[in-house]
């Protein structure tokens, strides 16, 4: 994989243990299908999307699209004065999509880019 390097199964395995958090996670269900997996948090005066993913099946659906906006309604709500996320530089789909919504890349560390959308 160009972002990680060659792929080693216990190096992936501990990545996963390293941040797989059950009762943060939130199931994605589209069409009566789990179609991916949520994971947000609240840090200080902003809304956190540590993780958005959805099976390739369910990509370029307006799925992604409608998850942010509705992150964004919540911080808004609650008071939140941004929402941020990393994104991995290699993965511009994803970029793009958080630049027609309003984000803007605030830092880059190697292989991600930090960016952020401010809410009011």
């Amino acid at each position: 994989m160009a972002t990680w390097g060659s792929w080693d199964d216990d190096q992936q395995r501990a990545m996963h243990d390293a941040w797989f958090t059950p009762g943060r996670l939130s199931v994605v269900v589209y069409g009566g299908q789990d179609a991916g997996v949520l994971d947000n948090e609240r840090r200080g005066n902003m809304l956190y999307v540590a993780r958005i993913e959805l099976l390739p099946q369910f990509q370029n659906l307006g799925i992604g699209t409608r998850l942010v906006g509705q992150l964004v309604d919540d911080a808004r709500r609650s008071g939140a004065a941004a929402v941020e996320l990393d994104v991995l530089e290699a993965n511009e789909g994803a970029r793009r999509l958080y630049e027609r919504l309003g984000f803007e890349v605030v830092a880059t560390s190697p292989p991600k880019q930090r960016m952020r959308l401010a809410v009011r």
